[in-house]
């Protein structure tokens, strides 16, 4: 199933990554998701860096019967490898959530392109299912999950390059 999440920050892309591979940020993204278990883990390489957030989410949202089969939540392993930056400053990532001793997958981008004063940034993926019979019903459940936490996240990063400290 495709996700798409359009999304603009009022910093530039270079602001942005900068954001994104902060270690504090990443704690307070993960505490905005009620995350559990939380161990994030950055390559700090100044061109290509790669942040790595592994968690247990909260099965919010989720049917009754995926709730009951997973009460202590669901393990996400977060990747975003990002590319070195374009002539025009704009960026581009790798984007993998894996969801350990789950049959899901997605596999993405995230893109940054300088936007009215700003940054225009777009998640976009595949999201599979590796269940016969059910992958369909499975993705879509999954998708509103996703782009759920998707959301939250951007609240948080608009939320930090404000200079807002509060929680979100």
């Amino acid at each position: 199933m495709r996700v798409d999440v359009p999304m603009s920050y009022p910093a530039s892309p270079h602001a942005v990554v900068a954001m994104l591979v902060d270690p504090a940020y990443q704690e307070r993204k993960c505490a905005a998701l009620d995350a559990r278990h939380v161990r994030i883990t950055i390559h700090p390489d100044s061109a290509t860096p790669t942040v790595v957030a592994d968690r247990v989410m909260p099965p919010y949202g989720a049917p009754d019967v995926i709730r009951a089969m997973v009460p202590s939540g669901i393990r996400v392993v977060e990747t975003v490898s990002w590319a070195p930056a374009a002539r025009d400053g704009s960026r581009a990532a790798a984007i993998h959530l894996d969801f350990p001793h789950h049959p899901l997958m997605l596999r993405g981008t995230l893109a940054l392109v300088r936007a009215d004063g700003g940054t225009r940034a777009t998640v976009a993926g595949q999201l599979r299912a590796a269940v016969p019979f059910m992958a369909g019903r499975i993705e879509r459940m999954a998708a509103k999950l996703v782009v759920r936490a998707i959301t939250i996240e951007h609240g948080v990063g608009r939320d930090w390059l404000a200079g807002d400290d509060r929680q979100h």
